[in-house]
């Protein structure tokens, strides 16, 4: 007769491999701390001549950043933070640089790393047109570029020199989404963001391979195709390659990389500047009210009118109080300050201010800190670390968290009932200033006994770390008993200025109950 044992022993031997790993790993994932980051600047490089964007190499392990200026110099800093010394590319003898115009965006190929092919977009040298051309390096590593390799994929005729957009991105969906302005000058005068059989004042959607979908509608040049379900394909008159309009200038768009949403600022003309929405789950088609009105409130000087079609307004509108051009910037979803994650952060050109929005069931915005710097454009890294470009000091900085603390867990994940576990937990302070009076504290669940570490109060053990100095850390043991399987999730460190910054969940199995987990009915009982 089989023994419970043997069946479990065997159970055990015979489990698949990757289901018994997955079943004995740790649970990760921090909670977004209540307490709000306190946001700063660490410098990565500066001497560059009016930059207006940084762009992350996105090679695994390549680091690199390149530094888009308005003149048509591109710029390298290296994964060491060197500027490299001669230019990645020059396409200053393509570009107008008069008024707004200029190299304003630049994103690379989904297939990068196989093709080398990258985008720019630019305002042609002779009649201001917006272009968005390709280019393509030898190799994905190379450090120099060649403007004969140029292929035009789009022109979209300007009306005057401002209100160009610029910002080029690959969405979630390997399209390539393209924002505009409304061909420029005051209260659009051509009316150009409401009217859909034009491409200003809208954000297009198309795909670069130009024979995958529909052809090229209203687009001059036409190296593309226009995705069938992009929303307008099927209206009489409208452009098929709009995929969002009623846009005064979007200036600086993102895609969030864990949900997918979208996010864009549209600066303001007298009185107001606004940060737009769009759900991953959208099907486009949306009408974000430029020029009927500014932010929230109809536009001044313009004639009375409602915006046609899917009207949304923007998640915030600010007055001139706080600014004069918002910048769009980016969700962090980074892994060095858990206080940031999950905030969309952006900023405003003219004032310098910086901004973080949090979407708790309802949005809501406040200003995060003044940076005295000119807020040009945003980036993220590879590993979702955020960067902003100062226009007139010529630099990139990383956007962190003042005072930022990190705690790890570590630890067996698998243990026999009743045995001593160890648990360590590692401090970090990842600010760029010091935590004063550093606590960590562990309140234990129901089920799991204190054996030693730290001191212990009967519900919660308590370590006083004291002053942590930047890039300072400090690793504490905590030994319990358990007859349980639990979580070990309420592991939280606090310091002066900052408040509940949790660690990662731990999950605790026991031998017995993984092997009774897979057990026939009859047999456990």
């Amino acid at each position: 007769m089989t023994t419970s044992k043997s069946i479990n022993l065997l159970l055990m031997i015979t489990l698949p491999i990757g289901l018994l790993i997955f079943l004995m790993s740790a649970v990760a994932g921090a909670a977004p701390a209540a307490d709000p980051p306190a946001l700063s600047l660490k410098p990565i490089a500066n001497g560059f001549a009016n930059p207006l964007a940084v762009v992350a190499s996105p090679l695994e392990n390549d680091g690199r950043l390149f530094v888009l200026q308005k003149e048509g110099g591109i710029r390298v800093i290296d994964k060491n933070g060197q500027v490299l010394p001669d230019l990645f590319l020059d396409v200053g003898s393509l570009i107008g640089t008069a008024g707004e115009r200029g190299l304003l965006g630049m994103a690379f190929d989904p297939n990068f790393s196989e093709n080398g092919h990258f985008y720019l977009n630019y305002t042609r040298k002779s009649d201001g047109a917006t272009m968005v051309s390709r280019f393509t390096l030898d190799s994905p590593l190379a450090n120099q570029g060649n403007i004969a390799t140029e292929k035009p994929i789009i022109r979209i005729p300007q009306d005057f020199e401002n209100h160009n957009g610029g910002d080029i991105h690959f969405g979630p969906d390997g399209y390539l989404y393209i924002a505009l302005g409304d061909g420029g000058s005051g209260d659009d005068p051509n009316n150009r963001a409401q009217t859909l059989s034009n491409l200003l004042g809208s954000i297009l959607r198309i795909d670069i391979d130009e024979t995958a979908g529909l052809p090229a509608d209203c687009g001059q040049i036409g190296s593309y195709s226009v995705p069938a379900d992009n929303p307008f394909v099927n209206e009489a008159g409208a452009c098929n390659e709009i995929w969002a309009y009623g846009i005064r200038n979007a200036w600086r768009m993102s895609f969030d990389r864990l949900t997918g949403d979208m996010y864009f600022g549209d600066v303001g003309q007298n009185s107001r500047e606004e940060v737009n929405f769009q759900p991953a789950s959208s099907s486009g088609g949306e009408n974000y009210g430029w020029r009927c009105l500014e932010g929230n409130i109809p536009t001044p000087g313009v004639p009375a009118c409602t915006p046609g079609g899917n009207y949304v307004p923007p998640i915030y509108d600010y007055p001139r109080t706080l600014g004069n051009s918002v910048t769009g910037g980016y969700v962090y979803r980074g892994e060095s300050f858990p206080r940031m994650k999950g905030i969309y952060i952006f900023g405003d050109f003219g004032s310098g201010q910086l901004f973080r929005s949090v979407n708790d069931g309802g949005w809501s915005t406040t200003v995060a800190e003044d940076l005295s710097i000119s807020i040009v454009s945003f980036d993220e890294t590879n590993e979702g670390e955020l960067l902003v470009v100062d226009y007139s000091g010529g630099a990139v900085y990383q956007i962190i968290d003042e005072l930022g603390l990190n705690v790890a867990q570590d630890g067996p994940t698998v243990v026999q009932n009743g045995q001593q576990t160890e648990l360590s937990f590692t401090v970090t302070n990842v600010g760029s200033a010091i935590a004063p009076a550093v606590v960590l504290t562990n309140t234990l669940p129901a089920g799991v006994s204190y054996v030693s570490g730290g001191s212990w109060d009967g519900s919660t053990v308590t370590w006083n770390l004291g002053d942590l100095s930047v890039g300072g850390d400090t690793t504490v043991s905590l030994t319990v008993t358990s007859t349980q399987t639990y979580t070990n999730s309420q592991v939280f460190a606090t310091a002066t200025g900052i408040d509940a910054v949790q660690g990662e969940a731990v999950r605790v199995f026991s031998f017995d109950q993984i092997y009774n987990l897979f057990l026939p009915v009859a047999v456990r009982e």
